[in-house]
């Protein structure tokens, strides 16, 4: 069962650093270059939208998103943890 709770730590730290990563960084950075390497049309663009939405440079929806994935992979945790005691 430790095997799987290192896994699971792996994968956290491995996900956090790459999603950190992009966030800083994103790869794909134009409808067009999505094109490229897609090989197909882009249907619709997500644009930054409206800048006013940001409470002192922190995106409020990026946030939400990290929030909602540290409480699931907690959750996640909890839920190995609770089979783990059974």
């Amino acid at each position: 069962m430790m095997i799987v709770t290192a896994m699971m730590l792996v994968l956290l730290v491995g996900f956090s650093l790459y999603l950190s990563a992009e966030i800083r960084n994103p790869i794909l950075a134009t409808p067009r270059e999505a094109e490229h390497v897609a090989g197909a049309p882009v249907a619709a663009v997500a644009r930054d939208g409206d800048r006013a939405l940001r409470i002192g440079g922190i995106d409020p929806f990026r946030m939400l998103y990290l929030s909602l994935t540290a409480f699931f992979l907690f959750l996640t945790l909890r839920v190995v943890e609770s089979r783990r005691w059974k």
